[in-house]
């Protein structure tokens, strides 16, 4: 899997799809055959004895948050999501902006019909969307020699609309090598997806492009609420919450290559998110290049990043520069290493801390969230198995560990996040936090449902990607100007500064939507 595209790997994904009741039978047969039973000799010399039947566990009371729109309030349906019959809660006020499309993808008049359908529908929902100033033909089979490199002349452009053949394209991370490249944010849209909007008039996907938008011009679509025991960590009364993860390159097993007689050693990502924007329901992140550490994060380099994201975080709201609660949550860790987030990672956040102040004692909960675990969870409902309805929460250590299962399975067996409670100095409860994290499941913006996974995780797992895949392109367009150290290994300090957003004003924008 670490080794296939993400076409190979939805396509595999999608014929692994089983159907709950399969699942559970299938289950059950692997465990006779195991013969785990008091017969079985091996268990009996060594004393053991093995459950051989499902755990049966109470859900937690079912609580679904209910979302705010600019002037209404929706409550979730049964199956976790809502209805959005409002304006955005944040409109954004957008600055110029471009269209590209394939010249052989798309025509001028559907191009047209379709901004002009944004454009309206953005007035809708309270966006101020000017008409682009600039509706361009290009070739996308010389995108970067045709197209990118005149992007410099764009004066004032902060958003780029890229149109152009999905099952044909190969410009997808060209695209968004702008955004490294010119801190212009891009968004790119299938021509065959605006043909059908245009010509059957898809309210719905028109909404989808639009929620994208609003996002990457710097508005808030919607935010859940956080109340009864949730209510303390709320994210408008000041909660900091960050995410981050470490992804490795998908080379080989040491991650290392050899140009001449000299190894590379390709380096790591460190993905960072966290509501430090304007908004604080508002979740945005960055990603940065460190030396290779499997699984783990350089700890001064997360120090640094805390501390970037901390002055941040005065900058855009200063009533919220040193909040009370600092929400982590830590991804990609098997149990060996949590030790590691406990100490050494959780060290180095409190580092930042006191340099922005050393009289300031904020309370930490740490949690770790996983995916990659083989635990699953089902539902009987009148003697058939099913998959347990979006919002179910069970705890399997209580007051430590839970499973959750935020939202509807489209298809197979839905897979439940295992999330684990490191620590909590904060004094709020296991229930308190239970409902705090589900609520975070909410604040994705795209969908009006909840998501699989928190969103500060959600957003880092793209971020990663983000970055990894930024460095394989500008080393396939630009070889030459990969920042190197004489002995030419990279420059990480360099690779930051040209290949990611630290410091510029993406890194408080979610260009990630």
């Amino acid at each position: 899997m670490e080794r296939m595209g993400p076409k190979l790997a939805d396509t595999l994904h999608s014929y692994n799809a089983v159907l709950p009741h399969i699942r559970h039978q299938n289950i059950s047969d692997i465990i006779r055959s195991l013969n785990l039973t008091e017969q079985n000799p091996i268990l009996k010399a060594f004393g053991i004895s093995v459950q051989s039947t499902f755990s049966v566990i109470p859900p937690s009371k079912m609580w679904r948050p209910a979302v705010q729109m600019g002037s209404t309030v929706a409550q979730p349906k049964d199956d976790g999501s809502f209805r959005v019959n409002s304006k955005y809660l944040v409109p954004a006020t957008a600055g110029k902006w471009a269209v590209f499309y394939g010249d052989r993808g798309s025509r001028l008049d559907t191009v047209k019909t379709l901004v002009q359908r944004l454009c309206s529908e953005a007035a809708a929902k309270g966006m101020k969307l000017p008409p682009p100033t600039l509706i361009q033909s290009v070739d996308m089979a010389n995108f970067m020699t045709k197209a990118f490199v005149n992007i410099k002349d764009l004066t004032g452009v902060s958003y780029i609309l890229v149109i152009d053949p999905k099952n044909a394209s190969t410009t997808h991370n060209m695209v968004k090598l702008i955004e490294n490249r010119y801190k212009i944010i891009t968004q790119q849209l299938d021509s065959a997806l605006v043909d059908k909007c245009v010509e059957r008039n898809q309210r719905m996907t028109l909404e989808n492009i639009l929620n994208k938008m609003n996002l990457k011009f710097g508005g808030v679509n919607w935010a859940p609420k956080f109340e009864g025991e949730a209510a303390e960590l709320a994210l408008d009364k000041g909660t900091y919450v960050i995410g981050y993860q470490t992804a490795q390159p998908r080379m080989s097993t040491d991650r290392v290559y050899t140009e001449g007689e000299v190894k590379i050693v390709e380096p790591s990502v460190l993905s960072f998110t966290g509501n430090y924007s304007t908004n604080a329901n508002l979740f945005v992140g960055n990603w940065l290049y460190q030396n290779a550490e499997h699984e783990m994060v350089n700890s001064q380099t997360l120090e640094d990043q805390m501390f970037h994201t901390l002055k941040l975080l005065a900058a855009k709201r200063p009533t919220n520069a040193k909040p009370k609660n600092i929400v982590v949550f830590r991804d990609g860790i098997s149990e060996q290493h949590y030790d590691t987030f406990a100490g050494v990672e959780y060290q180095a956040l409190k580092n930042a801390c006191i340099r922005i102040d050393p009289k300031w004692k904020p309370k930490f909960i740490l949690i770790v969230t996983t995916k990659e675990h083989d635990t699953r969870i089902f539902s009987r409902v009148n003697g058939r198995i099913e998959n347990p309805p979006p919002g179910t929460m069970i705890q399997i250590r209580p007051g430590k560990e839970l499973l959750a299962t935020p939202q509807k399975a489209l298809k197979g067996t839905v897979q439940p996040v295992k999330i684990t409670l490191i620590k909590n100095e904060s004094g709020v409860s296991f229930d308190g936090i239970m409902k705090f994290v589900h609520a975070l499941s909410y604040t994705h913006q795209l969908t009006c449902s909840p998501t699989g996974l928190v969103e500060p995780i959600y957003q880092a797992d793209i971020l990663a990607k983000r970055g990894l895949s930024s460095l394989l392109t500008f080393k396939e367009y630009f070889p030459t100007a990969v920042p190197r150290q004489p002995s030419l290994q990279y420059d990480i300090d360099g690779l930051n500064k040209r290949l990611t957003m630290k410091d510029s004003r993406l890194e408080s924008i979610r260009f990630t939507a």
